[in-house]
């Protein structure tokens, strides 16, 4: 959650005390300058928060999935994303020349070259929707399939939920991208896709940090979030173990002595999806007439 707090204090006591949400023309030369400063900081900060989101994501998948196959593709994701940020980090960083060009060139009288910001903002933009839509597809062939407790998969489907709403915001920061890229007044202009940002990196922060809240929550209210307090053998506390041994009973006929043996075990009993492995039946141990 610590990395969502840089882009708020940027968003407040940046962007907008340098003249966001004013008419370009009503600020002064030093508000534009410091304004397009923090934004290039901001950018950057963007990047990094995204994927330092979706790494957090793929790590709990690594958690919940067991299956070979499925690891490598999550493995193979996270190098993915680690790479995309790298490359586009680099280019927002790079992509004026020299770099304090970027904020200094509304102006007209700095010389200095830059790369299609709009074409580097709606790349990053387009491959992060395609990267959001495969870390919700990935998971759910194996959320079906998995030996979990049907609250346990509603809290998973849960999680993608929020992942889902997560993508939409992120294609309405597109959009309000390209409503920007011919803005003639930036500083009003730029609000929907300030809001967007911020919707985007704190609601994928929230999505990241559900499975810590959910144990939070089991060990809050165990009873309504699904949890059984098991002991170390494996079987429920509320069913323990027992031992119960009646040896030498004996029953007297004829002149005859007949001595049974018997050990009973109580075990847990069965619940859902429990292969009866830990459920034992009563036998008998020995069994022999004894003469008078």
């Amino acid at each position: 959650m610590i990395i969502g707090i840089p882009s708020s204090v940027i968003n407040i006591h940046g962007l907008t005390s340098n003249g966001l949400g004013r008419d370009i023309w009503k600020l002064s030369f030093n508000n534009i300058t410091d304004m397009i400063h923090v934004f290039f900081a901001a950018e950057l900060l963007y990047f990094a928060q995204l994927t330092l989101i979706k790494i957090s994501i793929l790590f709990f998948y690594l958690r919940l999935f067991p299956a070979r196959t499925t690891r490598k593709v999550i493995y193979a994701t996270i190098v993915y994303n680690i790479l995309f940020c790298l490359s586009f980090e680099l280019a927002a960083l790079f992509q004026c020349r020299p770099i304090s060009f970027y904020w200094k060139k509304w102006d007209g009288e700095h010389h200095g070259s830059c790369l299609n910001n709009n074409a580097l903002a709606f790349s990053n933009a387009a491959i992060n929707i395609v990267a959001d839509v495969w870390m919700l597809v990935l998971p759910m062939s194996e959320v079906i399939y998995l030996n979990l407790h049907w609250k346990k998969k509603v809290g998973v489907g849960m999680m993608l939920g929020v992942g889902a709403f997560v993508t939409v915001v992120s294609i309405l920061r597109l959009q309000s991208l390209v409503a920007l890229s011919n803005s003639q007044n930036p500083t009003w202009d730029y609000i929907p896709i300030g809001y967007w940002s911020t919707i985007e990196i704190n609601v994928g922060i929230i999505c990241s940090c559900m499975p810590s809240f959910r144990l939070l929550l089991v060990r809050l209210f165990p009873t309504y979030m699904g949890a059984h307090d098991k002991s170390k053998t494996g079987s429920d506390s509320h069913y323990p173990r027992n031992n119960i041994r009646n040896q030498h009973s004996r029953e007297e006929a004829g002149g005859i002595v007949y001595s049974k043996g018997y050990h009973v075990t109580y075990s847990r009993k069965p619940s859902e999806g429990d292969d009866g492995s830990s459920t034992f039946r009563l036998v008998t141990l020995d069994r022999k007439p004894l003469g008078t």
